[in-house]
């Protein structure tokens, strides 16, 4: 989450697209990051959906290996 002065979506699109980039790279920084950003979308679907964690969801990621 960005806190100061409002971003425009496009900025904050430039800095995932470079932060994506770098994890592709094996940056471990920018793999903690998604890796964090996934437990967060988690929480927040498991607030929507309480019986989530029940039931088997699948995304499909680009293989990063």
């Amino acid at each position: 989450m960005f806190y100061g002065e409002k971003k425009e979506k496009s900025e904050i699109a430039r800095l995932c697209k470079t932060i994506s980039e770098l994890a592709e790279d094996g940056d471990e920084l920018s793999l903690w990051i998604f890796s964090e950003a996934g437990k967060e979308l988690a929480k927040f679907i498991q607030s929507l959906y309480p019986g989530a964690d029940k039931v088997r969801i699948l995304f499909l990621f680009k293989n990063y290996n």
